[in-house]
């Protein structure tokens, strides 16, 4: 009986630990109804959510991009907004709509993928997904890597000139 006791106590103790450690609790952030986010998306197709570190970013859908952003709601992407050589917090620069890290020039194309300079690999991302409808959930528990170096799932070049080097 004793044994039984310890066994399921510390079954309780393990089950109460995890739900009080914050690596263990969901960490949903709504991003609003699909309708909201249109009206308040710029036309450069990124907004940024300060509260969460990330942006999301409009993009459509193509058979590559489907294949590897699978854990992402078709049409949207939400990427973590730190760089991956050395997490400076990377802005979309306005002239050539990709990123650009201010810091050591990484650059990243309009959907996080890298381009140039130190970093690892693309922009790290969170995964979405869409509840009641249309409301726009992220999971912010952990980070998803990015896609390796070379991943070029759109094909579209710098609309203007670079904001860094």
């Amino acid at each position: 009986m004793g044994l039984i006791a310890s066994t399921t106590m510390a079954g309780l103790g393990t089950a109460l630990y995890r739900r009080s450690d914050p690596d263990h609790v969901s960490r949903s952030y709504s991003l609003g109804t699909q309708r909201a986010i249109g009206r308040r998306m710029p036309p450069s197709g990124v907004l940024t959510y300060p509260e969460i570190t990330a942006h999301l970013i409009r993009y459509q859908p193509n058979d590559a991009t489907r294949a590897l952003y699978t854990d992402s709601v078709p049409g949207y992407l939400l990427v973590d907004w730190k760089c991956t050589h050395l997490g400076c917090r990377v802005p979309p620069c306005e002239s050539s709509a990709w990123f650009e890290c201010l810091c050591h020039g990484v650059r990243y194309n309009q959907i996080g993928e890298y381009k140039f300079g130190p970093a690892v690999r693309g922009f790290d991302r969170y995964a979405t997904r869409l509840i009641v409808g249309d409301e726009l959930v992220a999971d912010t528990r952990f980070r998803i890597p990015g896609p390796p170096r070379g991943t070029n799932t759109i094909d579209n070049p710098p609309s203007g000139p670079h904001c860094v080097g």
